[in-house]
């Protein structure tokens, strides 16, 4: 956990100036120590070099493109989880999992608890928004997703079931979307809890493979943001989580978005590219696979393509497993948020990583069983 701490930051304690900065410090030694030791361990597999390469050809992109490595410091802090996790859940999966749980279900708890002393925010971010322990309400999802899974493996692992605290920390999970009302929060959710109960009931388990998923994904992603056909989600975009037909002025910005990317096809503009969508209004993207594209072209599309391929084919390979079955949920949950926000890819590659190396947590699972 006490390595954990300062790779898995909420914004709150990122926006402290003391504790990011001993993070930073703290992060830079560890990505330094893994790099060696993993190479010395021999521990570098495909997963890790083409994430490393994606973040890589970020950085390279946005350098080449803006004359500067822009997020510079969390790129390496993702690449300093991957190295972290890759090294340790295979000797430590019981531990390492009971960590991952445990912190983010404390933040959480903590999140939920400013959210209700604090109604109108803990603090006031760059761009003068109301920001909570886990950041603005918009990206709440990043957490929520990754904790809840994480929460819920750890107590089959431990349990053989989801145990009481689980539940509770799930409850809290719905409570919180459900009192900031962001519709990417809440649908996301929403396909999390309810697959997670469909796995443990048995009923359509089968269709909770890397294929299926991965299909239905691509086709919803062509209907929803490429051809803008939303008019069959109607009710449940209007009716149910009171939004409008345009997603919140969303498929305006992807269909200029959609246009510029020729642009510069191959390289993309820079990391965090914002776009003029309105009157003198620039935006992000609000959708991870065109921010993607506009941050690092379709390069960086293919390579992030690519490390997705290569942990769904590790859980295609095990799906059997409850424990594959799970983190399948954590990653599809956090692609479903992605449709209509831009997330960081910090714990959708904490969940990737997991995924690889998802057969020495099912071994060990089962030695525990017996």
């Amino acid at each position: 956990m006490l390595l954990l701490f300062p790779i898995i930051l909420p914004d709150y304690l990122e926006s402290i100036d003391i504790i990011s900065n001993i993070s930073v410090l703290i992060v830079g030694i560890m990505f330094i120590y893994l790099l060696v030791f993993n190479f010395i361990k021999k521990d570098i597999n495909i997963f890790v070099i083409v994430s490393v390469i994606f973040f890589v050809w970020r950085m390279f992109s946005s350098y080449y493109l803006t004359d500067g490595v822009m997020d510079l410091v969390n790129s390496i802090r993702i690449i300093t989880l991957i190295l972290f996790l890759n090294l340790v859940i295979k000797r430590f999966p019981k531990s390492t999992l009971k960590a991952l749980s445990t912190i983010f279900g404390l933040y959480i708890v903590i999140n939920f608890i400013t959210l209700l002393i604090f109604p109108k925010g803990l603090y006031l971010t760059d761009k003068f928004s109301s920001g909570w322990f886990l950041g603005i309400e918009n990206q709440f999802a990043v957490f929520l997703v990754p904790g809840t899974i994480l929460i819920v493996i750890s107590s089959w692992y431990n349990h053989k079931k989801i145990s009481t605290l689980a539940w509770l920390q799930i409850v809290i999970t719905l409570l919180t979307v459900l009192k900031i009302w962001s519709a990417t929060a809440i649908v996301a959710i929403i396909f999390v809890v309810a697959s997670i109960m469909l796995i443990f009931s048995k009923k359509l388990k089968n269709i909770y493979n890397f294929s299926m998923l991965g299909i239905l994904y691509v086709a919803l992603w062509l209907i929803l943001v490429r051809f803008n056909s939303i008019e069959s989600f109607q009710t449940i975009i209007v009716d149910i989580l009171g939004k409008d037909m345009t997603l919140s002025f969303r498929t305006r910005i992807w269909e200029v978005i959609i246009d510029i990317i020729p642009d510069s096809f191959w390289y993309g503009f820079g990391i965090n590219t914002s776009v003029l969508a309105g009157v003198e209004t620039h935006f992000v993207a609000h959708n991870m696979i065109l921010q993607t594209i506009l941050d690092s072209g379709i390069i960086g599309l293919l390579l992030f393509l690519i490390c997705v391929l290569i942990s769904g084919t590790k859980l295609q390979k095990y799906k059997k497993y409850n424990i594959s079955a799970l983190l399948l949920i954590g990653v599809f949950g956090i692609l479903i948020g992605g449709l209509t926000e831009s997330y960081r890819f910090n714990y959708l590659f904490l969940l990737l990583v997991l995924s690889y190396n998802v057969k020495y947590i099912n071994q060990r699972y089962e030695l525990n069983k017996k």
